[in-house]
This record gives C-alpha cells, sequence and structure tokens, in this order.
C-alpha cells in the first residue's frame, strides 16, 4: 500500500485559532460538505463521505531533561472509494482529494489572512458562500442561495475580483 501527502501544514496558533479550525471542519462534517485546505497558491479539496472511522490519541512524552510534552491527535479515515460512487444528490460535490490551483493577483494576496471564505449547502438545499473571520465570526455572506455549488463559487469570485477596488460610500451624511 502507498501512501501520499496531498496536504500538510505545522504552526503555532492560539487556542482560539485552533478552535476556528476545528469549528471550520466540525461545520464541514455536521453539512456533508468537503474540507478545503488553502496553502499559497494551492487548494486541496477533500470531499467527506456518510461514515468514517475517528481516531483519538492522547500523547505525553518526558525527555532526559525532564521537559514534557502532551501531544493530541485526532484521525478521521475512510475507503476513498465510498466518496467515490456519485449520486444526484452529490453531483455538486468534490469526489476526491484534488489539488486545485486557482489564479490569484500576487500583489492582492496576503499571506496572513484573518479570515477564509467557505462554500456551503443550507438546510433549505441551497449553496451559499460566507466570509469567516478567523476568530469564527461571520464577516460577509452570499444573501442569496444558489442553485449549485458551482453557481456560488462564481458569485464569491467575482466578490473577490470585486472588492479591492470597490469604493467606499457612506448613506446619509
Amino acid at each position: 500500500m502507498s501512501e501520499q501527502t496531498v496536504f500538510e501544514s505545522e504552526s503555532r496558533k492560539t487556542p482560539a485559532e485552533v478552535a476556528t479550525l476545528l469549528h471550520y471542519l466540525g461545520d464541514c462534517l455536521r453539512d456533508d460538505s468537503s474540507f478545503s485546505f488553502l496553502q499559497d497558491d494551492r487548494t486541496t479539496t477533500i470531499s467527506v463521505p456518510s461514515e468514517l472511522s475517528v481516531s483519538v490519541e492522547v500523547e505525553r512524552e518526558t525527555d532526559d531533561n525532564g521537559h514534557d510534552e502532551t501531544e493530541v491527535e485526532i484521525e478521521l479515515e475512510w475507503d476513498t472509494s465510498e466518496t467515490d460512487s456519485e449520486s444526484a444528490d452529490d453531483a455538486e460535490r468534490p469526489r476526491k482529494a484534488t489539488p486545485v490551483t486557482e489564479s490569484l493577483d500576487p500583489a492582492r494576496a496576503t499571506r496572513a489572512s484573518l479570515g477564509r471564505f467557505e462554500v456551503y449547502r443550507d438546510t433549505a438545499d441551497e449553496w451559499r458562500w460566507r466570509l469567516v473571520h478567523r476568530n469564527g465570526n461571520i464577516i460577509a455572506t452570499s444573501g442569496e442561495g444558489y442553485t449549485s455549488r458551482q453557481n456560488a463559487e462564481k458569485g464569491l469570485r467575482s466578490v473577490m475580483a470585486n472588492a479591492p477596488d470597490a469604493d467606499v460610500t457612506t448613506e446619509g451624511t
């Protein structure tokens, strides 16, 4: 059996930042959506099946100098063939862990983004997008539901392309 790492990231974060990541993963699982991870100019999207294995492991290590380290590992695992079979309801979902490269204007891209865009299916079965700050607050939403994920992503790309040059107006002054 061969193994391929399609995405890996390790960095120091505050507990609030870690909570935001876990909240995002929880939302994706609850909404039967997919996970998307962005690093540099590469996005990796992984669809999740209706059932998966969960493993939680807590390790405590002490080195020869008496320095203690605690590690919590949470693993989600599933057979990818389960996500390969597509039904009419799943037609909008990506089926495999697939690297996707988006063309971004490097002059506008920021490496230390304080937010992330999410595309999700709501309880009315419509696709929407939202901009979420790293603290979990929702900054902006699509406002309307879209009939397909592709249309929601198209609307999101339009906002991303137009927002940097948009004028700010104040009404009532």
